[in-house]
């Protein structure tokens, strides 16, 4: 049984009113509390609703629901918080936090990490860049295989240096010049010069 309401508005005893509206698409649902406030609206239209709690807005679609706030929002509790969406999941813990994700974008102006120890384990990584300074006490790379490729300057500053080769070690550039200021030392079974 369908009732269609004439009076385009109900009034409560404390002042709450349910409004139905024409627009021009269709009829305006709305809900609000003694203050004016709109609580509720529903657009027959469009099939959306929403529920409006202070500076808060739910909306719902067929297929979305959406959060807007014209204020700050925070989500919080004692265990754990989590957003998850398909595959995808972002957990805000106390001990541990966790984002699992088969792709991820990001583009941030700007950002600053700061840890006890950092540990990355990837397959591939690509960094570009127009400048990059890396500041530490002390370097160790372990790889299989370093290839490195300088279309201008390559200059090494260092109050020593020291290379160690097990196999052939090979210098080959179109001119060579060696500046030194006290003694040069070869030592080999064979020496070939020119």
């Amino acid at each position: 049984m369908i009732t269609t309401i004439e009076k385009p508005e109900l009034r409560a005893r404390d002042g709450s009113t349910l409004a139905i509206r024409e627009s021009d698409l269709g009829e305006l649902l709305s809900v609000s509390d003694p203050a004016g406030r709109i609580l509720f609206t529903y657009d027959s239209s469009t099939g959306c609703g929403a529920v409006h709690i202070g500076g808060l807005e739910i909306r719902s679609s067929e297929r979305r629901v959406e959060l807007a706030c014209d204020r700050e929002l925070s989500l919080s509790s004692p265990e754990a918080v989590a957003l998850r969406g398909g595959e995808s999941c972002l957990k805000l813990a106390r001990e541990k936090s966790e984002l699992r994700s088969r792709w991820l974008e990001a583009r941030i102006g700007e950002t600053e990490l700061q840890g006890e120890r950092i540990a990355a384990r990837v397959q591939e990584a690509e960094i570009s860049a127009s400048r990059m300074e890396v500041a530490v006490g002390r370097v160790v790379r372990w790889a299989r295989s370093v290839y490195e490729r300088v279309e201008d300057l390559f200059l090494t500053m260092a109050g020593r240096i020291r290379t160690e080769s097990e196999g052939a070690y090979l210098v080959r550039a179109e001119r060579a010049r060696f500046d030194v200021e006290e003694e040069v030392k070869v030592h080999g079974k064979t020496i070939h010069l020119g």
